[in-house]
């Protein structure tokens, strides 16, 4: 019998029943709250809700069967490559802003997966994505397609590959996703910047392989560098670098001349240089005398003669020659 019926029996003496046509109404306003009695209300009372979200996420991450790191780390091994037939880009987006790292590989030789051209930095048109490229190039756009392996050991568990700008270039880094404050890895770099695609050349040390599990190459590439990552592993590079200080080229002093010594002294008299033969000048031509020719004197007029009246005068005309 319920706790609701007990207090329905024992109260109907006191007027808590009102019949009518052989039915009763119970007045619900006088009855005791129904009480709930369980282990799990029990347990919810005494914990609050931060407590109860703990402890339902430790329940679930105990029930799932999580794959050990060390085991992951060595589970894997690697095959060379040739390395011309792969390549690394600063993929951009967010409008280049920003870049993230693409890996391309030729597996057939039926079209060319990508395209290069240009210097500081060499930019990179990706062929891929004007065709169907399947079974003829292969592309790696994130961390399921690409990891870090130094030493034999995969960190994938451990370090990200990331694209960032630093220095006036894209470079490629390792950073740690476990300790922010651990050093990255710098693996690769661009040689410039842009806001588009652009080839990022591995450092001296680093190069390509694939993944291997069971014997057999999977579509997976490591950066790879046979050095442990104690000994890679540099501080990070400031966001604006202090200039390089280059040192003035030296001042090339001008030779000092030799001393000159004097000859030794000789037994024979220096001979006489000869006599220079006379020049004899020649004399000047005497230009020709020139004598002035006199002017010729004046003759005198013709004296009129005595003209009578009544005759007629001729003149005379004199002509010289």
């Amino acid at each position: 019998m319920t706790n609701c019926e007990t207090a329905t029996r024992n109260q109907k003496s006191s007027g808590l029943f009102a019949g009518q046509g052989g039915q009763a109404k119970v007045d619900t306003s006088r009855l005791p709250p129904a009480r709930l009695s369980s282990p799990l209300t029990n347990t919810l009372k005494a914990m609050n809700l931060k407590s109860v979200l703990v402890a339902l996420a430790t329940v679930s991450l105990s029930s799932v069967n999580v794959f050990p790191l060390a085991q992951a780390a060595t589970l894997f091994s690697k095959v060379e490559v040739d390395p011309s037939r792969f390549v690394a880009v600063a993929s951009p987006y967010a409008n280049g802003s920003q870049h993230q790292l693409l890996i391309i590989e030729q597996i057939a030789n039926t079209r060319s997966c990508w395209r290069e051209s240009g210097s500081y930095p060499t930019v990179v048109d990706p062929l891929l994505t004007q065709f169907d490229f399947t079974g003829v190039c292969g592309r790696s756009i994130d961390s399921n397609g690409y990891s870090i392996r130094m030493a034999d050991q995969d960190l994938g568990w451990q370090y990200s590959l990331r694209v960032v700008e630093r220095g006036g270039e894209l470079r490629l880094v390792g950073v740690s996703t476990m300790n922010r404050n651990l050093p990255e890895l710098q693996i690769g770099r661009a040689y410039g910047t842009t806001r588009g695609f652009a080839k990022l050349f591995l450092n001296p040390g680093w190069r390509m392989t694939k993944r291997v599990y069971n014997g057999q190459a999977l579509g997976h590439v490591y950066l790879t560098n046979d050095a442990p990552l104690s000994a890679v592993a540099i501080a990070t590079v400031p966001e604006n670098p202090a200039p390089v200080v280059r040192p003035l080229p030296p001042v090339e002093r001008p030779a000092t001349p030799a001393p000159v010594r004097p000859l030794p002294p000789t037994s024979e008299r220096p001979r006489p240089l000869p006599a220079p033969a006379p020049v004899h000048p020649r004399p000047l031509p005497v230009p020709p005398r020139v004598t002035p020719t006199p002017a010729p004197a004046p003759r005198p007029a013709p004296t009129p003669s005595r003209i009578n009246p009544g005759d007629y005068v001729v003149p005379t005309v004199v002509i010289d020659e």
